[in-house]
């Protein structure tokens, strides 16, 4: 089974920016929702001219949706609301008001009375579809089964099960490859990933077996 792991997390107007992108990059998310995602004036960030949505995608390579509910009122640019991020191609995005409020101030959003008006603020709910295509998700499914086909060769001392196992590897590959375009497609940085481990599993598979990996033919 391919595992998606998915990440919430409120950025707090870019407040802890560095340190939220090197997390991120770090646990390396297929999606992420997230909250206090702002623009201008509303950034802790340090850099009002920041759009914080777009900083993100670029810096995670990921692409995504955003929709800034509530507005500044010292700057009509001003945006804060939700955002997701993707590794994979978004074909459809949907935003569902659930209230709307009036622009406010910096005080009112942070300052001591804030318990009073965030609970008013405007909120939306943002959803989307994304594309995976079959051909990633089987490649992605063979390749989580590398530690298991060891095992059950360790244990029934078969090296046959290996060298099984590193031939339908190489199909699933090939069909991935031949359906699934890597550089400059949508799902980029994604597929790079998947040839990387699909390249590593192969080479473990391999030397287990005994058989030096070719580099070129």
């Amino acid at each position: 089974m391919k595992k998606i792991k998915f990440i919430q997390v409120n950025i707090f107007k870019g407040k802890y920016l560095n340190d939220l992108i090197d997390f991120l990059k770090w646990e390396d998310p297929d999606f992420i929702a997230m909250q206090e995602v702002t623009t201008y004036g509303f950034n802790l960030s340090g850099d009002k001219t920041l759009d914080l949505f777009e900083f993100l995608e670029k810096r995670l390579t990921m692409t995504g949706a955003y929709n800034g509910d509530l507005k500044l009122k010292s700057d009509s640019r001003s945006r804060f609301g939700n955002a997701l991020l993707s590794k994979h191609e978004i074909i459809k995005t949907n935003t569902i008001a659930l209230k709307n409020f009036r622009p406010v101030t910096l005080e009112e959003l942070d300052g001591v009375n804030a318990a009073e008006i965030r609970p008013l603020i405007s909120r939306n709910l943002l959803s989307a579809v994304v594309k995976i295509e079959e051909k990633e998700i089987n490649l992605a499914k063979i390749l989580s089964k590398f530690p298991e086909i060891v095992s059950s060769a360790r244990n029934s001392k078969s090296p046959s099960v290996i060298a099984n196992y590193s031939h339908e590897l190489a199909q699933k590959f090939n069909e991935f490859y031949h359906a699934c375009p890597v550089i400059g497609s949508e799902n980029e940085s994604f597929r790079i990933k998947l040839v990387q481990s699909f390249m590593q599993v192969m080479e473990n598979s391999l030397n287990l077996l005994g058989i030096n990996l070719l580099k070129r033919m």
